[in-house]
């Protein structure tokens, strides 16, 4: 974590140990912990789309009725 908000601020590890405190680390944790879940529902909802057909309901309603048929 510590390597992570150093490279982040554009702070040596060092420098981060001197000048970060508790909420410093408490901050950083979220801001990732957000863009780390952002991007998992992005991905969700971009995988719906990959799996949604490109029918249309006329389409998709005939082969509805043909399936009743059998």
């Amino acid at each position: 974590m510590l390597d992570s908000l150093a490279t982040r601020y554009h702070l040596l590890p060092s420098q981060v140990v001197v000048l970060a405190d508790s909420l410093d680390m408490m901050v950083f944790d979220v801001a990732t912990s957000y863009h780390r879940w952002c991007q998992q529902q992005a991905e969700k909802s971009a995988s719906h789309s990959q799996i949604t057909p490109d029918l249309s309901v006329n389409t998709m309603q005939d082969m509805i009725n043909r399936v009743r048929k059998k």
